[in-house]
């Protein structure tokens, strides 16, 4: 058979969550992301690995059920058929997943149809013994006349037997491989191969079944090839597997019990809460163990020495103020950040490997159909907790534009970990007991104002029904502890390393500006722009002399996670840090107590969760502290601050991502109606939390929000009814 220039390149093809992924982390050592739901993969990716002395590339497609491109097809199945009509490979590893063999196997008889060489990697077998099915690869490797190899992806088992077996896959199948097809198909297809361009069988019959050609038999061609294409995997079937005694596990039975629950439709919804809740209260204060300790020696390391040093130098106090309040404090910012978001990531796979991500979907299902939208569309959105962009990129799961436009424009309401880090600092500073609830309320809120967007949208742009919701609900399972935290680490990664992008260059533009002395006020550059900005958050509770609160909001365009850094170079007081007396080990030995007494108060909050602390020691300076108090002067004006922070327009990289998959000018709506949609919530909390203190300005503003609101929304009801789609809809196909 052909050999690329590399060596050998497969396109690896599979139904969702059949373990197709899992093989492909395996045998390349990538960390691509994996889990127990459908959509995992939603573009193709790519790896290599060396098998004695020879290059072989595998190509990650996204998993798919079918082969059949109709006008509404998800962008995932679009791509996957593109790929495999029209992509550079030698020849197709098919994961065919032996717990659901009959659909699995559908999908591997059009990928015969394509007459390329092909191998199929039987994965699960142990999960059909267990269901009381034993399958023969000797007999299905000689009905298909293509070389089969069980193995278990999973446990990393049977894969040198198939990796011995690429190099003999044969070049070509003989006629013999598709003779379940027709009699009119195939002699129809004798007729016209010789003018059909590609002369892939596959192409000629992926026509006939979109356009539902009727064939002689007065039968539609597409209801003629399913039939014919099942009647000869049920006579596979019969040779194939054999009935033995089921292996009925714990697991299995636990499942059906857990599901009686997790599953209803009056206990679903409260349960869904509860993990939720548990999930960030693991990951603040699991987190929160370590935060406090790293944040003590890693100022000392990266802060307070280098000042040490650097005033023994001649170094200009500006450069020295640049070196350890912007690069210095910007770093520290960054890597305290990281034991919270690493469990976060970690608690969100643990969630889904364990195949409890499509319960959800089912779970909220019913509300999501109530703004047009099928349940399935609430698994990106649950990505997004990690963060906004995947999630946006998601969506090409979807199987119709409009729903995923309106998934698109409901995603960024998630609120993302780099969200999570500024809620974390707030609530230690100002709600030190019970932070992990305040929290909770805000990413409540967020996934609030996501539905409120989306019933907006499907009673104006985006009117129409939901589509009908197939739910492929696999079983539950232990997750696979390296690979979950694999993915954890290469999260926390890339978080860090797209944060230090961002916000290490910010805080040393900040510093400067800071720096610079404009006219005879003694007041920076910064200062004086930031104050002319200012009044417009005064409604807010944002004061004038509070001024780097405004900064950390336009900065946080950029990234949400740089809006920590910029509050943490403002609030600073100009280092005089080289006068105080400094040891490195004492910081060492302040950072061991810290940790210490975090894993005491964490099991103070195991005992009492609703008392618990979000985190000991916020990744800030302690003059830091004391001064965001002053500056934002009551919790009222904090939280307000957070809502607004929460709700925002979403940062370049999320922007990007939605022009990329939408258009721009969906783009720019959702930029307009998060930004109004942010101030208004943080300006009627605050004035209706201070109504008290001044009652007639409280009225005025809270009837001006309220009237900007109900003309926005009018706006969009009336363009709505001027033509039938006023906003693109067209999606993009991207299918690398």
């Amino acid at each position: 058979m052909k050999r690329t220039a590399a060596g050998l390149t497969l396109a690896l093809v599979g139904n969702p969550n059949c373990g197709k992924t899992t093989l492909f982390n395996a045998l390349t050592g990538a960390n691509q992301q994996v889990g127990n739901w459908s959509g995992v993969t939603v573009s193709a990716k790519k790896g290599a690995f060396l098998h004695q002395q020879r290059m072989i590339q595998l190509i990650d497609l996204p998993g798919i059920y079918s082969l059949i491109s109709h006008p509404d097809a998800s962008s995932d199945e679009k791509a996957t058929w593109q790929a495999l009509n029209n992509e550079q490979y030698d020849a197709i590893l098919y994961v065919l997943d032996a717990h659901h063999f009959e659909r699995s196997l559908y999908l591997a008889l059009q990928c015969l149809e394509l007459g390329k060489p092909m191998i199929i990697a039987l994965n699960r077998v142990d999960m059909a013994e267990k269901q009381g099915i034993s399958l023969c690869p000797l007999i299905l490797s000689r009905m298909l006349r293509v070389p089969v190899v069980s193995i278990c992806a999973r446990q990393n088992t049977g894969f040198t037997a198939l990796v011995e077996q690429l190099y003999q896959i044969p070049a070509r199948y003989t006629e013999q491989s598709i003779q379940y097809l027709p009699e009119s198909v195939l002699t129809l297809w004798e007729l016209h191969k010789q003018q059909w361009p590609t002369s892939c069988l596959a192409t000629f019959l992926h026509e006939l079944e979109s356009t539902s050609r009727m064939l002689p038999e007065e039968i539609e061609a597409d209801i003629l090839l399913a039939q014919s294409r099942y009647g000869f995997i049920a006579d596979i079937k019969q040779q194939v597997c054999q009935r033995i005694a089921p292996r009925r596990s714990m697991v299995k039975q636990m499942s059906s019990s857990i599901d009686k629950w997790i599953c209803h439709r009056v206990t679903g919804v409260p349960l869904f809460f509860m993990v939720m809740y548990a999930l960030f209260f693991f990951a603040i204060n699991i987190g929160g163990v370590f935060q406090s300790g790293i944040e003590i020696l890693l100022d000392a390391l990266l802060v307070q020495a280098p000042a040490q040093f650097f005033a023994a130098t001649a170094l200009p106090p500006w450069l020295q103020n640049v070196l350890t309040n912007g690069i210095g404090k910007g770093v520290v910012t960054v890597l305290t950040f990281v034991p919270v978001l690493a469990a976060m990531f970690f608690a969100l796979g643990f969630l889904q490997e364990s195949g409890y991500m499509s319960r959800a979907a089912f779970v909220i299902d019913r509300v999501m159909r109530s703004i047009g939208l099928p349940g399935k569309s609430f698994v990106p959105m649950i990505v997004g907790f990690g963060c906004n962009v995947p999630a946006v990129l998601g969506t090409r799961a979807l199987d119709h534009r409009r729903e995923r436009i309106l998934t698109v424009m409901m995603s960024p309401f998630m609120s993302c970990g780099a969200r999570l880090a500024i809620f974390t600092v707030f609530v230690s500073v100002f709600f030190p007991v019970g932070g992990e609830n305040i929290i909770f309320l805000l990413y409540m809120i967020g996934i609030s104002m996501a539905v409120l967007t989306g019933l907006l949208l499907k009673n104006t742009l985006l009117k129409g029904p939901a589509t009908p919701f197939i739910l492929d609900m696999p079983d539950y399972q232990l997750p696979h502890m390296p690979s979950l935290l694999k993915q954890a680490a290469k999260k926390t990664r890339r978080f860090v390393k797209d944060a230090i992008k961002w916000i290490v260059p910010v805080c040393i533009l900040l510093t400067l500006a800071n720096t610079v002395k404009v006219g005879d006020t003694n007041e920076s550059l910064l200062e004086q722009s930031a104050k002319m900005v200012t009044p417009i958050f005064a409604p807010m509770g944002i004061t004038e002399d509070n001024w780097p609160a405004t900064v950390g909001l336009f900065t946080g365009v950029m990234a949400k996670e740089v809006v920590i850094g910029s509050l943490n170079t403002l609030y600073a007081p100009q280092p005089e840090i080289a006068s105080e007396s400094f040891s490195l080990l004492e910081a060492a030995r302040a950072s061991k107590d810290a940790v210490v007494e975090s894993a005491k108060q964490l099991v103070v909050a195991s005992k009492n969760p609703m008392m618990a602390k979000a985190a000991t020691t916020a990744p800030l300076d302690q003059h830091v502290h004391s001064i965001m108090q002053q500056k934002f002067a009551s919790q009222t004006a904090a939280f307000a601050y957070l809502l607004f922070v929460l709700l925002y327009v979403p940062c370049v990289s999320v922007m990007a991502a939605m022009a990329k998959e939408v258009s721009q000018r969906w783009t720019w709506f959702s930029v307009v109606w998060t930004t109004t949609l942010a101030y208004s919530t943080g300006v009627l909390f605050y004035q209706v939390a201070n109504f008290s203190a001044q009652p007639s300005s409280a009225v005025i503003w809270i009837g001006s929000v309220c009237a900007v609101i109900l003309l926005f929304i009018g706006f969009i009801r009336y363009y709505s009814r001027q033509t039938v789609m006023p906003v693109p809809t067209r999606i993009k196909v991207n299918p690398a």
